[in-house]
């Protein structure tokens, strides 16, 4: 939040200017619900708005949209593998609304995940996750982008050889 809002304020205060900020590249940060809902509160919904604006700054093509729900309510015939789905396509939906594309895939393992469950606690499981698909390729390659900070050209190699004397006293020739 704190870059995407310094972004808005450099490009207020410059305004003839297109400054865009790009974040350190990692993992998003999960969007997560409240017990049994399937759509997120207004302050998750804000920060969901801040991951699509990180993958527009990272120029992701592709993003994979994780739906997670707990074990809580199973024994009612409450369909948790749904839940899980439909808070997926939430997120899907304003991921494809921002341009990127995206496809869902709803996670619901009550065997397993009641063990995790007890380790990690049940909201841990009321959440979505964006996992990156693809990223242009020159982000992939193994060389490193380089910073706009530093310098472009490349220091003369080191040689046996003395460098070649200037003499400043004389006038250029043109």
């Amino acid at each position: 939040t704190t870059l995407r809002q310094f972004e808005i304020s450099l490009n207020t205060r410059y305004p003839g200017w297109t400054i865009k900020v790009v974040p350190p590249f990692r993992a998003l940060p999960p969007v997560l619900y409240e017990m049994g809902a399937d759509t997120p509160s207004q302050a998750e919904e804000e920060q969901l708005g801040d991951s699509i604006w990180a993958l527009h700054r990272w120029d992701a093509r592709k993003v994979e949209v994780v739906g997670f729900a707990n074990t809580v309510g199973e024994f009612e015939q409450f369909n948790n593998s749904s839940l899980a789905y439909r808070r997926a396509m939430k997120v899907l939906a304003a991921v494809r609304a921002a341009g990127i594309e995206a496809e869902p895939r709803a996670e619901y393992r009550s065997r397993r995940q009641r063990k995790d469950e007890q380790q990690r606690g049940i909201t841990s499981f009321q959440r979505v996750e964006i996992h990156i698909l693809a990223l242009p390729e020159e982000a992939s390659s193994e060389e490193p982008a380089q910073n706009i900070s530093e310098p472009t050209a490349q220091p003369p190699a080191t040689t046996d050889e003395p460098a070649p004397s200037v003499d400043k006293t004389t006038e250029p020739t043109i």
